[in-house]
């Protein structure tokens, strides 16, 4: 008996740690099966990205000068000033840094171009976030209950389409936060089932807004408010319209330092647009289906990449084989139809663009068919339903076929949209008109090179931004010097602002290059006593003022409402900055602080505490149950 006894102790010690040992192996299957889609993403990320990481200290033609210039600023500003970035000198005589809407430096990109350098900080940054797209992607169809070989077909659509690719080949870093449109309509779908989620979409929000996606930002809340709007008339409830204002409401609270600067600075400088004409049929199907991968193909003057959106014929059929399936996916397929009609412009006095471009904002808005980056958004999770029907027989068939398209899809928007992206490091090209098959170049010297050295950043300093800093205009026949539509980077860093640089908001411009036959100087007095700069920053000024008399102190930037000083009261001086002093002998400080930030930081605060508090009082309550 003793013998037996042990013999069935033993026996089940065995049985107990065979079974741990099959928890454990289903436990590494598990977290296998979790890996392996990152590790296939990541590696599709890379090699989509290579041509702009194989030469990480590169500029880019078209808008990279531009962008590089907005990343630039605000590093410098912090790392060589130790200020907080709101004004910048640099531009035109001077404008709110805070207030530029296409500004990204309150986001996450920030942290790379300040660890890495502007140049490679911001592709790292698009490595980066296409992975997020893809995995994002992925998360989402996985939510939609989108299964097999299906689920990846939406992930390789959007991000690999040629709408993305053409514009962060053309230096639109601004198209960077489309790749978090999968992860924010995740948070508010999850959003309408439990409120726990409501706080995490307002932060998706946020960071797109935050981010300078400006076009990307708005289509992105259109499609999404129309989604819930159809799917609260499917369900006969407001839920789903109430959660996604909640959701934009707490988002608008969250970025509400850089939300209230924007208002202001757009409501001071409009930028009216025309409504424009529509977009024909015919020249809108090839969007769709034309493999050019270049930067130089034009229509009515604007460039390939506010058009271009391969996807191929395969995606297009299966996005219009959803269509069958409307009854099941009504707020998706409602949703991306009207995002397509927004992108067919003005073809009707009640067509989408046309209404939108009466609301304020959106006046400013410039080619509709900038909202397609959105519709590709739509059609990749369409396609991957009708990918998912095709396959639901549940035979090895059927998946062998699925796979078969997904792999095809790959490799067809793979080969468009990877070799786009080398388009930034090549030959600037003029844009001609009505002719989608002419190529006119222009010659442009090779563009230069931004080594971390020369890029201010958390663990470098450049000696050349503490230069004296001065005023100078750029001759036209050199504005696109270095290949790019600006060229106002380099510049930068030798402590350069550039009276005619690139801007998109209309501001007035005051100041004077130093070539110029007004020029007196960077400051001076209108009276007769005597001015000294003691120290220059880009948000604030230090004077050594001697007067005997009241006088005015005049500086060669643009006037703008956030302007303080110490002394005295700021004022307009022919749209010139200007100090009205008293007499004395003492010292000066001058200093942009808008008041929109300061109340902006205030509503952030309210909110990070309100949701702080809820946090608490949810867990006490958790507790006492």
């Amino acid at each position: 008996m003793p013998f037996l006894q042990k013999l069935s102790r033993r026996l089940e010690v065995s049985q107990h740690e065979m079974e741990k040992g099959r928890l454990f192996i289903n436990h590494q299957k598990g977290w296998l099966h979790r890996l392996l889609p990152a590790l296939l993403f990541f590696a599709l990320s890379l090699i989509f990205c290579f041509s702009l990481l194989k030469d990480l200290y590169s500029s880019g033609s078209g808008d990279w000068d531009y962008f590089m210039f907005l990343y630039e600023v605000p590093s410098i500003t912090l790392f060589e000033y130790g200020q907080f970035p709101l004004w910048n000198p640099y531009c035109g005589g001077g404008i709110s840094l805070i207030g530029n809407p296409q500004a990204g430096y309150l986001s996450p990109i920030f942290i790379f171009t300040a660890l890495f350098g502007v140049a490679a900080g911001l592709k790292i940054a698009v490595l980066v976030h296409t992975f997020l797209g893809l995995w994002g992607m992925w998360l989402l169809t996985g939510h939609l209950k989108i299964t097999g070989p299906a689920r990846l077909a939406p992930p390789i659509i959007f991000i690999f389409s040629g709408s993305y690719a053409l514009h962060i080949a053309a230096g639109h870093i601004v198209w960077l936060p489309a790749t978090l449109l999968p992860l924010f309509f995740l948070a508010f779908l999850q959003g309408l089932q439990s409120r726990r989620w409501l706080c995490l979409a307002g932060v998706i929000e946020s960071i797109m807004f935050y981010e300078g996606g400006t076009y990307v930002f708005a289509y992105s809340l259109i499609f999404i408010f129309v989604y819930a709007v159809v799917l609260a008339i499917g369900k006969k409830s407001l839920h789903p319209v109430w959660v996604f204002t909640l959701i934009s409401l707490l988002a608008a609270a969250l970025s509400a330092p850089k939300l209230l600067p924007v208002l202001e600075l757009l409501h001071n400088h409009p930028r009216p647009t025309g409504v424009g004409a529509s977009v024909p049929w015919d020249v809108f199907f090839y969007f769709f289906i034309d493999r050019f991968t270049g930067l130089e193909r034009s229509l009515n003057g604007t460039g390939w990449w506010a058009f271009g959106s391969y996807l191929g014929v395969i995606v297009i059929i299966l996005y219009l084989f959803s269509f069958t399936l409307f009854r099941k996916h009504a707020a998706l397929v409602i949703a991306t139809l009207f995002i397509l009609l927004i992108s067919l412009g003005n073809f009707s006095a009640l067509s989408p663009w046309s209404i939108l471009h009466e609301l304020p904002v959106f006046s400013g808005f410039q080619v509709p068919t900038r909202a397609l980056i959105v519709f590709c958004f739509g059609a990749a999770l369409l396609s991957g339903y009708s990918l998912a029907h095709l396959g639901k027989q549940d035979s090895s068939r059927s998946r062998l076929l699925v796979s078969l398209i997904v792999l095809f899809i790959l490799c067809d928007l793979l080969s468009v949209s990877a070799p786009t992206l080398s388009n930034a490091a090549k030959t600037l090209t003029t844009p001609f008109w009505n002719n989608l098959r002419t190529e006119q170049r222009i010659n442009a010297p090779k563009l230069y090179r931004i080594p971390p050295s020369s890029s201010s950043g958390l663990l470098q300093t450049v000696p050349s931004v503490h230069q004296q800093f001065t005023q100078i205009s750029i001759p036209f026949a050199e504005r696109n010097a270095h290949g790019a539509w600006s060229n106002q980077y380099l510049p930068l860093l030798q402590n350069t602002g550039v009276v005619d640089a690139y801007e998109t908001i209309p501001f007035e411009r005051y100041i004077h290059a130093k070539t110029d036959d007004g020029y007196i100087g960077e400051y001076y007095l209108t009276g007769e006593g005597s001015v000294s700069l003691k120290k220059w920053s880009p948000n604030k000024l230090l004077f050594h003022i001697m007067s005997e008399n009241k006088d005015r102190l005049i500086i060669n930037q643009n006037f703008d409402h956030g302007w303080r000083s110490s002394q005295g009261h700021t004022t307009s001086h022919k749209g010139l900055l200007a100090v009205d002093l008293s007499s004395g002998d003492y010292e000066l400080e001058v200093y942009y602080l808008p008041k929109s930030f300061s109340v902006g930081i205030c509503i952030l605060l309210i909110t990070l505490g309100s949701i702080l508090l809820v946090a608490l009082g949810q867990r006490i309550t958790l507790r006492k149950t």
